[in-house]
């Protein structure tokens, strides 16, 4: 019998629940109340609208967006899982900009505690932002109207920086990444509720020599860089961005075990098989796009990707820059800088708005929900509700004398409702499970 999909959750785990330090039980039911803190990861930066909500009417100044994972958590887990309960994202305080210090006054913000807290952050302690900037959108204004070779050279020194604070282990993760998960596991979860930390998706495909970004730039004409986006430099970001989510995967294990409790889940985007691959930058399918800033395939925003939101006057983050107006003033006398057409302007003039620069490099509405997608898939499979059926297993519901058997495929739960009903989830987003056969 195919199952109907209850439609994706949004981006982090749940696990089983401490009743004492020997003896773990699962909660038994899905979670009813649910917080999101951290970074503009979990914000939604750039995956809808602004949200006008959240009670600490910050929506806005946080650019927190109705594409964001949390937001799709509340909105697709539909009341028959839920006992007739629809799931509440009481408190919205993740905010975009947020570094871990940042954290404790999140925390301090909320007034409750709650079964379900979700968890992004360390992006902007190990300066992502300064490696998007001086790697991906390093204009002839910001470089000093040098050539490549100068230009990659502060790349360079950019990645090497974020890879130095990323390779400070005892520093780095010890006093601030174990610090920031516990105190959220210790101060916003619930009796029996989980933290699910989240980590960050690869920006691109696998890349090599001569592959279909190596001679590209990321600005919609060459004319604004002099930084050709190499494989080496797309490479060592995906570099970059492995490390620091094998220090948040450690992180959780350590203090998982230390306060010898299960309460915190770490969810890897990119653990194999990733449902982002074929969808990040510079894919080989998309030689003729490898940006694919306008592409719906694409699940990362470029800085002239159309937004859903078009505020222009959305507050400058940290680091913005007006890029064209940087490019249009470059020193006259130098050979170097190319002249800027006006028909480079007019090809991308969002790109001057500070909502369109900070939302580049963050996931479009799609890639949040393929996040949300595998956060259900995480709670029903944890949370072990009674009528949940798992993948590799065959289940069937009865109507009078007869029963319509299905197989589950792995990689997906069944929940079998009272009325007859199949909601079928999986983590890869898939709506339906496979028809097993009906016998009398």
């Amino acid at each position: 019998m195919v199952g109907h999909l209850m439609t994706a959750c949004v981006g982090l785990a749940l696990g089983p629940i401490l009743i004492n330090a020997n003896q773990w039980v699962s909660l038994g039911r899905l979670p009813n109340s649910f917080v999101a803190l951290g970074d503009s990861f979990s914000a939604g930066i750039g995956s809808g609208e602004f949200l006008k909500s959240s009670r600490d009417r910050k929506d806005y100044t946080c650019g927190r967006q109705d594409g964001a994972y949390p937001w799709w958590l509340t909105t697709i887990v539909p009341r028959a899982f839920n006992d007739g309960h629809v799931v509440q994202l009481n408190d919205f305080v993740s905010c975009s900009g947020a570094v871990m210090k940042d954290i404790d006054g999140q925390l301090k913000s909320l007034t409750d505690t709650f079964e379900v807290a979700t968890l992004s952050i360390t992006g902007n302690d190990y300066g992502f932002g300064e490696v998007v900037k001086k790697c991906v959108y390093a204009s002839y204004a910001q470089t000093g109207f040098v050539g490549e070779s100068a230009a990659s050279l502060a790349c360079d020194m950019a990645i090497r920086s974020a890879q130095t604070k990323l390779g400070g282990w005892n520093v780095w993760n010890e006093a601030n990444v174990r610090a920031t998960i516990r105190s959220v596991a210790n101060r916003a979860l619930a009796p029996g509720g989980i933290l699910f930390v989240t980590g960050y998706p690869a920006f691109f495909a696998p890349a090599f020599a001569n592959d279909v970004c190596d001679d590209k730039t990321f600005f919609p004409s060459d004319w604004f860089t002099p930084l050709k986006l190499r494989f080496k430099i797309r490479n060592d970001i995906n570099g970059a961005i492995a490390s620091a989510n094998r220090i948040l995967a450690q992180a959780v294990a350590e203090v998982n075990r230390e306060d010898r409790n299960g309460r915190i889940e770490f969810v890897d985007p990119d653990a194999s098989p990733s449902s982002w691959d074929t969808h990040r930058f510079c894919e080989l399918s998309r030689g003729d796009d490898p940006r694919g800033a306008t592409n719906e395939d694409v699940w990362f925003n470029a800085i002239d990707s159309n937004l859903e939101e078009r505020n222009s006057g959305w507050p400058t983050p940290r680091d913005g820059n007006d890029l064209r107006r940087a490019v249009a003033e470059r020193q006259p006398n130098n050979e170097t800088a190319p002249k800027l057409q006006e028909r480079d302007t007019e090809a991308w003039p969002d790109a001057t708005i500070a909502l369109v620069q900070a939302s580049a490099f963050h996931p479009k509405r799609l890639g949040n929900r393929q996040i949300a997608y595998n956060l259900r898939y995480l709670i029903a499979t944890l949370f072990k509700p009674g009528n949940l059926v798992s993948g590799g297993n065959d289940g069937c519901r009865w109507s009078g004398q007869q029963a319509d058997c299905y197989h589950v495929p792995a990689g997906c739960v069944v929940l079998q409702q009272d009325e007859g009903v199949l909601q079928a989830i999986c983590k890869d987003g898939t709506r339906d499970v496979e028809p097993a056969g009906s016998f009398d």
